[in-house]
Protein backbone atom coordinates (compact mmCIF):
# COMPACT_ATOMS: atom_id res chain seq x y z
CA UNK A 1 0.00 0.00 0.00
CA UNK A 2 1.37 3.39 -0.96
CA UNK A 3 2.30 5.98 1.62
CA UNK A 4 -0.46 8.30 0.36
CA UNK A 5 -3.12 5.61 0.90
CA UNK A 6 -1.82 4.85 4.39
CA UNK A 7 -1.96 8.54 5.25
CA UNK A 8 -5.50 8.85 3.88
CA UNK A 9 -6.69 5.81 5.82
CA UNK A 10 -5.06 7.21 8.94
CA UNK A 11 -6.87 10.51 8.57
CA UNK A 12 -10.22 8.78 7.99
CA UNK A 13 -9.69 6.57 11.05
CA UNK A 14 -8.67 9.55 13.18
CA UNK A 15 -11.75 11.53 12.09
CA UNK A 16 -14.08 8.56 12.69
CA UNK A 17 -12.54 7.97 16.11
CA UNK A 18 -12.95 11.64 17.11
CA UNK A 19 -16.62 11.58 16.03
CA UNK A 20 -17.30 8.41 18.04
CA UNK A 21 -15.53 9.82 21.11
CA UNK A 22 -17.11 13.28 21.02
CA UNK A 23 -19.35 13.78 24.08
CA UNK A 24 -23.06 13.80 23.26
CA UNK A 25 -24.81 17.14 23.44
CA UNK A 26 -26.78 17.58 26.66
CA UNK A 27 -30.55 17.69 26.38
CA UNK A 28 -30.90 20.40 29.04
CA UNK A 29 -28.51 22.90 30.61
CA UNK A 30 -28.95 25.52 33.33
CA UNK A 31 -27.63 29.06 32.91
CA UNK A 32 -27.82 31.76 35.57
CA UNK A 33 -28.36 35.43 34.76
CA UNK A 34 -28.66 38.77 36.53
CA UNK A 35 -31.70 41.02 36.65
CA UNK A 36 -30.97 43.68 34.07
CA UNK A 37 -33.36 44.94 31.36
CA UNK A 38 -30.82 44.55 28.54
CA UNK A 39 -29.89 41.03 29.59
CA UNK A 40 -33.53 40.00 29.89
CA UNK A 41 -34.74 41.67 26.68
CA UNK A 42 -31.82 40.98 24.35
CA UNK A 43 -29.26 38.46 25.62
CA UNK A 44 -31.66 35.84 27.01
CA UNK A 45 -33.58 35.56 23.72
CA UNK A 46 -30.29 35.21 21.84
CA UNK A 47 -29.10 32.41 24.11
CA UNK A 48 -32.43 30.63 23.89
CA UNK A 49 -32.17 30.76 20.08
CA UNK A 50 -28.53 29.62 20.02
CA UNK A 51 -29.07 26.57 22.21
CA UNK A 52 -32.41 25.66 20.62
CA UNK A 53 -30.54 25.55 17.29
CA UNK A 54 -28.27 22.95 18.88
CA UNK A 55 -31.23 20.97 20.18
CA UNK A 56 -30.48 21.93 23.78
CA UNK A 57 -33.14 23.23 26.15
CA UNK A 58 -31.97 25.99 28.50
CA UNK A 59 -33.33 26.56 31.98
CA UNK A 60 -32.58 30.20 32.85
CA UNK A 61 -32.18 30.84 36.57
CA UNK A 62 -32.28 34.38 37.96
CA UNK A 63 -29.59 34.81 40.61
CA UNK A 64 -28.33 37.76 42.65
CA UNK A 65 -25.15 39.14 41.12
CA UNK A 66 -21.94 37.63 42.53
CA UNK A 67 -23.59 34.29 43.33
CA UNK A 68 -23.68 33.53 39.60
CA UNK A 69 -19.95 32.99 39.33
CA UNK A 70 -19.92 30.77 42.40
CA UNK A 71 -22.69 28.59 41.00
CA UNK A 72 -21.10 28.31 37.55
CA UNK A 73 -17.55 27.69 38.78
CA UNK A 74 -18.68 25.09 41.33
CA UNK A 75 -20.73 23.27 38.71
CA UNK A 76 -24.10 23.88 40.36
CA UNK A 77 -25.12 25.57 37.12
CA UNK A 78 -23.66 24.97 33.67
CA UNK A 79 -22.71 28.58 33.03
CA UNK A 80 -23.70 32.22 33.01
CA UNK A 81 -25.63 34.03 30.30
CA UNK A 82 -23.34 37.09 30.32
CA UNK A 83 -20.73 38.30 32.78
CA UNK A 84 -17.92 40.83 32.95
CA UNK A 85 -14.49 39.41 32.14
CA UNK A 86 -13.10 41.28 35.16
CA UNK A 87 -14.62 38.61 37.37
CA UNK A 88 -14.73 35.67 34.94
CA UNK A 89 -10.94 35.77 34.71
CA UNK A 90 -10.69 34.94 38.41
CA UNK A 91 -12.08 31.42 37.81
CA UNK A 92 -9.90 28.82 36.09
CA UNK A 93 -12.78 26.41 35.50
CA UNK A 94 -14.88 28.82 33.42
CA UNK A 95 -14.68 29.21 29.64
CA UNK A 96 -15.43 32.47 27.83
CA UNK A 97 -17.45 31.62 24.72
CA UNK A 98 -16.97 33.44 21.44
CA UNK A 99 -16.70 37.20 21.11
CA UNK A 100 -17.67 39.77 23.70
CA UNK A 101 -21.47 39.88 23.82
CA UNK A 102 -21.58 43.46 25.00
CA UNK A 103 -19.32 46.17 26.37
CA UNK A 104 -20.36 46.59 29.99
CA UNK A 105 -20.09 50.21 31.03
CA UNK A 106 -19.68 51.01 34.71
CA UNK A 107 -21.60 54.20 35.44
CA UNK A 108 -21.68 56.41 38.51
CA UNK A 109 -25.31 57.36 39.15
CA UNK A 110 -26.10 60.42 41.25
CA UNK A 111 -29.32 62.11 42.27
CA UNK A 112 -29.62 65.48 40.52
CA UNK A 113 -29.49 67.28 43.87
CA UNK A 114 -25.79 66.45 44.42
CA UNK A 115 -22.44 66.89 42.70
CA UNK A 116 -21.73 64.00 40.34
CA UNK A 117 -18.00 63.50 39.89
CA UNK A 118 -15.61 60.56 39.80
CA UNK A 119 -13.95 62.11 42.85
CA UNK A 120 -16.83 60.95 45.09
CA UNK A 121 -15.54 57.39 44.72
CA UNK A 122 -12.62 58.31 46.96
CA UNK A 123 -14.69 60.10 49.62
CA UNK A 124 -15.18 57.92 52.70
CA UNK A 125 -18.27 59.81 53.86
CA UNK A 126 -20.20 58.87 50.68
CA UNK A 127 -22.52 55.85 50.72
CA UNK A 128 -22.63 54.01 47.40
CA UNK A 129 -25.36 51.60 46.28
CA UNK A 130 -23.68 48.70 44.51
CA UNK A 131 -24.10 45.00 43.84
CA UNK A 132 -21.51 42.56 45.14
CA UNK A 133 -20.39 41.75 41.60
CA UNK A 134 -20.09 45.43 40.65
CA UNK A 135 -18.15 46.04 43.86
CA UNK A 136 -15.69 43.35 42.81
CA UNK A 137 -15.28 45.05 39.42
CA UNK A 138 -14.87 48.49 40.98
CA UNK A 139 -12.26 47.25 43.47
CA UNK A 140 -10.43 45.44 40.68
CA UNK A 141 -10.30 48.65 38.62
CA UNK A 142 -9.71 51.30 41.29
CA UNK A 143 -8.08 49.33 44.09
CA UNK A 144 -7.61 51.15 47.37
CA UNK A 145 -8.53 54.51 45.84
CA UNK A 146 -12.19 53.49 46.11
CA UNK A 147 -13.05 54.65 49.63
CA UNK A 148 -16.82 55.24 49.43
CA UNK A 149 -18.90 53.12 51.79
CA UNK A 150 -20.60 50.32 49.81
CA UNK A 151 -24.24 49.53 50.48
CA UNK A 152 -24.59 46.09 48.91
CA UNK A 153 -27.76 45.18 47.01
CA UNK A 154 -28.50 41.84 45.38
CA UNK A 155 -30.45 43.28 42.43
CA UNK A 156 -28.82 45.74 40.03
CA UNK A 157 -32.11 47.09 38.68
CA UNK A 158 -33.07 48.41 42.14
CA UNK A 159 -30.19 50.89 42.20
CA UNK A 160 -31.62 53.64 39.93
CA UNK A 161 -35.02 53.24 41.61
CA UNK A 162 -33.63 53.92 45.08
CA UNK A 163 -31.56 56.90 43.89
CA UNK A 164 -34.58 58.33 42.06
CA UNK A 165 -36.50 58.05 45.35
CA UNK A 166 -33.60 59.82 47.09
CA UNK A 167 -33.16 56.93 49.50
CA UNK A 168 -29.41 57.06 48.79
CA UNK A 169 -27.79 59.66 46.54
CA UNK A 170 -25.08 57.63 44.77
CA UNK A 171 -24.74 54.24 43.14
CA UNK A 172 -22.84 52.17 40.60
CA UNK A 173 -24.83 50.86 37.66
CA UNK A 174 -23.74 48.66 34.77
CA UNK A 175 -25.19 49.35 31.34
CA UNK A 176 -24.21 48.84 27.70
CA UNK A 177 -24.38 50.27 24.20
CA UNK A 178 -28.04 50.56 23.16
CA UNK A 179 -29.44 50.12 26.68
CA UNK A 180 -32.26 52.57 27.44
CA UNK A 181 -33.13 51.29 30.91
CA UNK A 182 -32.12 54.56 32.61
CA UNK A 183 -34.05 56.85 30.27
CA UNK A 184 -37.22 56.86 32.37
CA UNK A 185 -35.49 58.23 35.48
CA UNK A 186 -35.85 62.00 35.61
CA UNK A 187 -33.59 62.79 38.56
CA UNK A 188 -30.43 60.88 37.70
CA UNK A 189 -27.04 62.17 36.63
CA UNK A 190 -24.70 59.72 34.87
CA UNK A 191 -20.91 59.72 34.88
CA UNK A 192 -19.09 57.12 32.77
CA UNK A 193 -16.32 55.34 34.73
CA UNK A 194 -14.87 52.52 32.59
CA UNK A 195 -15.82 49.71 30.25
CA UNK A 196 -15.14 45.99 30.26
CA UNK A 197 -15.96 43.17 27.85
CA UNK A 198 -18.79 40.83 28.83
CA UNK A 199 -18.90 37.21 27.71
CA UNK A 200 -21.15 34.20 27.68
CA UNK A 201 -19.57 31.70 30.07
CA UNK A 202 -19.63 27.91 30.41
CA UNK A 203 -18.21 25.60 33.05
CA UNK A 204 -15.15 23.79 31.66
CA UNK A 205 -16.94 20.43 31.75
CA UNK A 206 -19.05 21.79 28.88
CA UNK A 207 -16.13 23.51 27.19
CA UNK A 208 -16.52 21.22 24.17
CA UNK A 209 -19.74 23.13 23.41
CA UNK A 210 -17.94 26.46 23.09
CA UNK A 211 -17.10 26.26 19.34
CA UNK A 212 -20.66 25.18 18.49
CA UNK A 213 -22.22 27.89 20.65
CA UNK A 214 -19.80 30.54 19.35
CA UNK A 215 -20.63 29.68 15.74
CA UNK A 216 -24.34 30.16 16.37
CA UNK A 217 -23.81 33.32 18.38
CA UNK A 218 -22.09 34.77 15.31
CA UNK A 219 -24.99 33.64 13.16
CA UNK A 220 -27.82 35.09 15.24
CA UNK A 221 -26.33 37.90 17.36
CA UNK A 222 -27.18 40.72 14.95
CA UNK A 223 -30.89 39.92 15.35
CA UNK A 224 -30.77 40.58 19.09
CA UNK A 225 -27.73 42.65 20.08
CA UNK A 226 -26.63 45.97 18.64
CA UNK A 227 -22.84 46.14 18.52
CA UNK A 228 -22.13 42.44 19.10
CA UNK A 229 -18.41 41.84 19.58
CA UNK A 230 -17.68 45.42 20.69
CA UNK A 231 -15.62 45.49 23.88
CA UNK A 232 -15.39 49.27 24.27
CA UNK A 233 -18.15 51.90 24.32
CA UNK A 234 -18.99 53.61 21.05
Amino acid sequence: MSGAKVLLLGLVFSYSFSIRCAPPLPEVITLSYISHPYIENHVLPLMEKVYRDLGIQVEFVLQPSQRNMYLASSGQTDGEVAYSELLVNEHDNLVKVGKSLIASQFILLCHDSVRCSVSVLSEDDVTMLITEASYGGIKSHYGESFEAQPYILSTLSNIPKLIEQKRILYGIYVTTFGDSSLDTYQHLQKQFLFSTATYHVLNTRLGYLAPLVSERMEKYAAQYIQGYGISKPQ
